[in-house]
């Protein structure tokens, strides 16, 4: 389950091949890229604006934990 996860997130390793006939006398070299699950794309999103925002997000949960904590001790 664990490799099939890892997999999932990392992507599939891809190579890219291109019609040499288009362009006679040119060398285009085939270049790797990384195609990823869809949902692995939106897993990808949130992991990176969560790396990128931790700090307020945090201090907005305990925030909120704490405003509740507060209204539930005044009733």
């Amino acid at each position: 389950m664990l490799k099939w996860l890892i997999h999932w997130y990392n992507g599939e390793a891809k190579f890219r091949e291109f019609d040499q006939d288009d362009f006679p006398g040119v060398v285009i070299y085939p270049g790797f890229y990384i195609e990823y699950h869809w949902t692995a794309k939106i897993a990808r999103l949130f992991a990176a604006f969560y790396l990128k925002h931790w700090q307020w997000l945090w201090g907005t949960a305990i925030g909120i934990a704490s405003l509740w904590v507060a209204v539930l001790s005044l009733k």
